[in-house]
């Protein structure tokens, strides 16, 4: 009776576990459903998920698209009554604890890393909910520069300091150590985040000393071109740029036209904040004068337009702008400037920049804005408009008279050609010498930033000769508390003196990492993490308001706050999520907190 028995309990634990693999192999198909449309930003449900109906939503839909070309699966779908795994109580748990298991691998990151910075930034979503969003920035394991999405969370209306850094203070009490590992704080510009007294770096720092305050590096490159174009001129030049693009966009058949007229790219609108967009703007105009020219003629000239009064109007105004020795002076001038701070801008725009590298792209921006200050620079693009606007190469003052019939706008006809490039030579010297003033002042930060000095490798000659005092006081008095300085100066000696270290922060780590060297340079290897540490931008931050956009849309507007959070870090984590999927990490540990969360009626657990 006990072997009949026993053998019984054996069939009965082998069907049970075939039962559990089985239910386990259906779980992974759900799960990668779920991960599929969260990482593409795609909604779950539908407005009608009923049998009958022809869209159940983009969950359902993908599991019975899937289930066409899987037997399993569809066997499942067909078959099983009590439990399918299309509810939504179902859809929303299998979000949940993807979430949950992504946070935890990042928390577990951010727990290993020496130092953390942290960064924030808010937006309006649909709902016109003010919508903060905090990341984190640490060295992982490996020695990458990781920026981590921690979350939008809603201001309830309140943006003031006390409020914002309230929000910030909650995501840094959750790591633990938090207090001698967070070393830096980035926000932009604006007085609530970045006010000495009461702003929120100053909220911040009260409970973290170390979290020294840096202005995001974009934003002050924003403010650079925006202190460069504080001249009357320049200001009437951007005006202008910006008519082109609403003339076009306002109109189909005007678009239409300027396609048949050979424009290689749409007509790119300005923006007031963003200059990234006025570079666009200006390199089309440029690239695509011809047909600009062609495209307003035919609109001022055609009878067929002559309807349209208004149309006319404003092409007659656009072709005189292009025919303006300044609009195409300025036009050659800001093409050149937008060519080298759009360089910098791109560099910027890299969530894995470190400080180090920022700052030295700011000192070459600067240097080449000086090389284009000079009078041979000037007298070019002098000559460059004038071939823009139809003129030959002709003796210098003969193209001066000529110039008195195409005088800068706004400027009176018996100014005359001389007077008119003795403005322009005053807008271009002026224009420079602003972007490069604003550069070394809005680039001028604190001390702290003089630690980086300590592994340039363009100063370790000097620093073999002299020992860099200023560099050391500044380190101890941000972080004298986290190092031992007297062991890092006796390291630093050995790495200057060595040819085969003389690398940026990022590839000096790595070269510690490989040659086993980081149990023998331990401060030089915090001082490496410490410097990658440091966050220079909020790029990270901005890239999530796109994601926010695209997760909660006119249709998807009453999420609640928890849902927008986990679909959006999902996506974001894309990189991550990836990883997790093909370690097979994330499935074990989804359907363990799926099976344990309550009772289900599906078999998840081995005997």
């Amino acid at each position: 009776m006990e072997e009949a028995s026993d053998r019984a309990n054996t069939a009965n634990k082998t069907q049970h576990n075939q039962e559990v693999a089985r239910n386990r192999d259906i779980m992974r198909r759900l799960i990668d459903v779920a991960i599929f449309l969260a990482k593409q930003g795609l909604p779950f449900r539908g407005h009608d998920e009923t049998m009958e109906s022809v869209n159940r939503g983009n969950y359902v839909e993908a599991l019975n698209l899937v289930a066409a070309h899987d037997r399993v699966l569809s066997e499942h779908m067909e078959s099983s009554a009590s439990f399918k795994g299309i509810s939504k109580d179902t859809q929303n748990d299998l979000i949940r604890h993807i979430h949950d298991v992504v946070t935890e691998v990042v928390q577990k990151e951010i727990r290993e890393a020496s130092f953390l910075a942290v960064g924030a930034d808010s937006t309006t979503d649909i709902s016109t909910e003010e919508q903060l969003v905090t990341t984190v920035r640490y060295v992982d394991g490996n020695g990458d520069i990781q920026e981590r999405f921690m979350g939008f969370q809603a201001m309830a209306g309140r943006h003031d300091a006390a409020s914002v850094a309230d929000k910030v203070l909650a995501v840094c009490r959750k790591i633990d150590s938090c207090e001698t590992k967070l070393v830096s704080q980035s926000y932009d510009g604006a007085s609530v985040m970045s006010g000495r007294e009461n702003g929120v770096r100053a909220i911040v720092q009260s409970h973290y000393p170390h979290a020294a305050f840096m202005h995001c590096y974009a934003h002050r490159l924003n403010l650079v071109l925006m202190d460069g174009a504080d001249i009357r001129e320049v200001r009437r030049f951007f005006c202008a740029v910006r008519g082109f693009h609403t003339f076009f966009s306002r109109s189909a058949k005007r678009t239409a036209l300027l396609k048949e007229c050979g424009t290689t790219r749409r007509m790119v609108a300005g923006s007031e904040t963003r200059w990234q967009y006025l570079e666009r703007a200006v390199h089309v105009i440029r690239g695509n004068l011809t047909a600009l020219r062609q495209a307003l003629t035919i609109i001022s000239d055609s009878n067929e337009w002559m309807s349209d009064a208004q149309a006319v109007s404003s092409a007659k105004g656009l072709l005189t702008h292009l025919s303006s020795l300044e609009f195409l002076f300025l036009l050659v001038l800001y093409d050149d400037i937008f060519s080298i701070t759009g360089k910098l801008y791109q560099k910027l725009q890299s969530k894995t920049l470190d400080v180090a590298i920022a700052v030295t792209s700011v000192v070459d921006c600067q240097e080449q804005l000086k090389r284009l200050r000079t009078e041979e620079a000037y007298k070019l693009k002098m000559d460059q408009s004038a071939e823009l606007a139809g003129e030959s190469a002709a003796p210098r003052k003969r193209r001066r008279k000529e110039w008195g019939d195409c005088l800068p706008y706004g400027t009176e006809a018996a100014a005359g050609a001389t007077g008119a490039d003795d403005t322009l030579q005053r807008v271009h010297h002026e224009a420079l010498d602003q972007c490069i003033q604003a550069l070394g002042e809005r680039f001028k930060d604190h001390s702290v930033l003089q630690i980086c000095e300590l592994l340039a490798p363009e100063r370790y000659g000097s620093f073999n000769q002299s020992r860099p005092t200023a560099q050391l006081q500044s380190l101890q008095r941000h972080y004298g508390a986290l190092f031992d300085l007297d062991m890092l100066q006796n390291e630093l000696k050995a790495v200057w003196g060595s040819t085969d270290m003389h690398l940026a922060p990022q590839q000096l780590l790595q070269h510690m990492k490989r040659q086993g060297l980081t149990d023998a340079f331990p401060e030089t290897h915090r001082l490496c993490l410490l410097i990658l540490t440091i966050k220079p931008t909020t790029v990270s931050e901005e890239r999530s308001f796109s994601v926010l956009k695209r997760v909660k849309t006119y249709l998807r507007s009453t999420m609640s706050q928890d849902r927008l959070s986990y679909l959006s870090k999902l996506q974001i984590e894309a990189p991550l999520l990836s990883r997790l999927q093909k370690d097979g990490v994330l499935y074990e540990s989804v359907i363990e907190r799926f099976g344990h969360q309550k009772d289900r009626n599906i078999k998840l657990f081995f005997r």
